[in-house]
Order: structure tokens, then sequence, then C-alpha cells
């Protein structure tokens, strides 16, 4: 059984098999994609020098009144000879005549119909409101960098640099099942002895915020021909990835590992010295010069989702050139304790109080305790060599 270490670092390996294709779509519909290439500015940004208020534009001097000489409204430039007696009415966003370096706000003057006065007690500093061509961003300079996930704030610096279509990596392919006789689907009421199978829709929910590409393939009942059946046929379709949930332990009807190892996938790992979701599996099935990757998640709900944040979501990140978010570090407010060597991944709320965060342990840490993940935020981390926890310990926290 591998330490959490060990396996992660086995599926991070993996990940750089994997190279997305790359396509290109029209900027509006890039967003949330990740970008496949550096994209350079095609011009300064600002494009031309220009005033940041409304107000007057004049040559610095020590002057408090100047005659008002012209207007330059936002998008209505013209030549003006600015001397330093002349102040020219200006918009924010107007192009600032060449001889002008200084704008005075509105709001700093006193009008009348032909000329401005320096209000009383108001001083000005040469260059104020003036923003200067290329102050931003230099024609030819990287604005926005492979890799990155788009967002509507780097959509906008795309579009000032005239990107109206984005090469962007496609998402991959993945595909969701889940496995076992007492599931039932969401819109059925359970009686007896049967579950609504959650799962299927906690994992295809968590890849739709990341942006990829999902296929529920659906509930398969403990059989082993229609289990095998099912894998097969994913395996041999178009799916990067194949995500199952249930059946990876060692019960009488968990078939999916001898499934696996059937059909030919080569199993990394199938158990980990993790809490919870020690029973899971990650193994490569590769058909001549394709490569699929496959996870075989825990049964239990609460397993499923956390073994997929601490091992699905950092190989997706890694297979997209995304860093993966370091864990915060939080000063414990409840007890702990544990009587294995297994790294715990405890449920919790993260919480911020004057600059410090904090992390309180959430209720019952049962593993098919979908009400206490709900009401959670964090994985709060216990190693393998740590026994207790205390109040006050510093902790490590993975936000979920």
């Amino acid at each position: 059984m591998l330490l959490f270490e060990e396996a992660l670092k086995l599926v991070l390996d993996e990940a750089r098999h994997i190279n997305p294709s790359v396509i290109s779509l029209p900027l509006l519909d890039s967003l949330n994609q990740i970008l496949a290439e550096d994209v350079f500015s095609d011009t300064d940004l600002p494009c031309f020098t220009n005033s940041s208020m409304d107000g007057f534009a004049i040559r610095y001097s020590d002057n408090n009144s100047w005659s008002i000489i012209d207007e330059i409204p936002a998008g209505h430039f013209h030549k003006v000879d600015v001397d330093i007696a002349g102040a020219v009415r200006i918009m924010t966003g107007g192009k600032l005549p060449e001889n002008a370096d200084t704008v005075i706000p509105i709001e700093d003057v006193d009008e009348s119909e032909t000329k401005v006065f320096l209000k009383q007690g108001v001083q000005i500093r040469p260059g104020q409101f003036v923003r200067h061509s290329g102050e931003d961003l230099l024609s030819n300079s990287l604005s926005v960098s492979k890799n990155t996930l788009l967002e509507p704030r780097h959509l906008a610096l795309l579009a000032m640099c005239g990107k109206d279509t984005v090469r962007v990596s496609e998402p991959l392919k993945i595909g969701v099942m889940t496995t076992g006789d007492e599931l039932i689907d969401i819109n059925q009421k359970p009686v007896d002895d049967k579950v609504r199978a959650s799962n299927l829709y906690t994992i295809l929910a968590a890849l739709k915020k990341l942006n990829m590409r999902t296929r529920n393939i659906g509930i398969i009942n403990d059989d082993k021909v229609k289990i095998k059946d099912a894998v097969s046929a994913a395996l041999n379709s178009d799916l990067d990835i194949l995500i199952t949930t249930g059946g990876v332990s060692v019960g009488k009807y968990d078939y999916l590992k001898d499934v696996f190892r059937e059909l030919g996938v080569e199993v990394f790992f199938n158990s980990v010295k993790i809490k919870p979701g020690k029973p899971v599996v990650f193994g490569k099935y590769q058909n001549g010069n394709e490569i699929k990757y496959v996870f075989g998640l825990p049964g239990n709900p609460v397993s499923s989702y956390a073994t997929f944040r601490i091992f699905i979501e950092p190989f997706l990140q890694k297979v997209f050139g995304q860093s993966t978010e370091q864990p915060t570090k939080a000063i414990l407010r409840s007890k702990y304790t544990k009587a294995d060597a297994k790294r715990h991944f405890i449920r919790g709320i993260l919480s911020r109080k004057d600059n410090v965060y904090y992390a309180t342990i959430q209720g019952k840490q049962s593993s098919n305790n979908l009400a206490g993940l709900a009401q959670s935020n964090c994985l709060i981390l216990a190693n393998e060599d740590v026994n207790t926890l205390n109040v006050g310990d510093e902790v490590q926290c993975i936000r979920i």
C-alpha cells in the first residue's frame, strides 16, 4: 500500500503523457478555457496619451488661470496648439494635445465663459491625471501567458490586443460510471436498501467545474459481465479518461480491479494509506499509440469526492499546465485523534479573522456523511506520523 505522496507522484508523473489538442474559439467562447499560446500586444496600451479625468489639459506652469481655447471629447481628437496661457477642455479618455502635459480635474477649477481659474488652496503637479501611451503594456509585449485559465479579466486584455479568436487547449473527454445493485437514479425514491447514486453527479459536477467534457455512463449493476462490457466500451471509445465509483474494494461483488486487469489496464496502485479513500485505483490503458487513464474511486460518497479532489483534480491541472493551489495554513480550533498511520483528510470549515486563518472540524467524519461534506469548505490534513492534533496547532487545509 502506497503512502499518499508516493501515489500522488505516480499520478502527476503520468499527466505528462496527455497532450490536449489545440482549437480556435471566438473570444467570448474562450471563457474558462486554457490558453494554448502566448499572446502579445499588437499595440501600446494605452494606445495614446490620454486624460484620466474630465477637466482641462494644460502645459504645466505656475499659472492659476487659463484661457479656454478648445474642447476635445473622447473619440474626437483634433490638433490644438497649447501654450502656457491656454487650456483645452478634455473628457476622460480624450487624447492629450501634443503640447499639453497635465490635466486639472473639473472639480478643482471655477469657470467663466472664456476662462478657467484654479480654486483656492488647490495645488497641481506636473503630469497629473495623464495616462501615457504604453505605460501599461508596450507593443509586442507578452500580455497573457500560455496555460492561463481565461477569466473575464483576461478576455478584457485579449480584446484590447485585438484577439477576436483565441487558441485554447481542447478539454478532455471524461466518462463517469458508478456500480452497485443498491444504487438508483436521483429521480427515484429510495425504499428498502436502495440509495440514490449521488457519486455520479458529484464527480460529473466536479469535472464540469474544471470545464471538462463529460459523459454520464450511468449506473451499472454488480454483474461482472455488465461491468466488463461497460468498461471495455469506454476504453475503446473516444474518451480520454474513465472514472468509476464503487466496486474497487475487497468485497465479494467488487469486480472492477479484476475487470481492469483482464482488459489490459496497467494498474499503478489500488490502495493508498489515506482516510477517507483507501481503496482507490489508478491505471493506464494503452492501445497502440493511444493512452487512456482510469481512476477507480471508492463507493462511499465522501471518499469518492475526497479522492477526486486530491488525485484527479491535480492530475488535470498538471495536464493543462495549471499550478496546483497550495494548502492554506490555519490554526486548529478542534482536537482530533487518530489511531493509524494513514494520512487523514478531515472535513472542516476554514475561516479568516484579522488576517489569520482558523480551521474547525465539521461534525462526524464518516465516509457517507454528505451533509457534513456540504457544510465543509476544506480538508484538514493530519499526516501519517501524527496521532493527535490539538487546539492551537498549525494545520494545512485544502480548499474544497
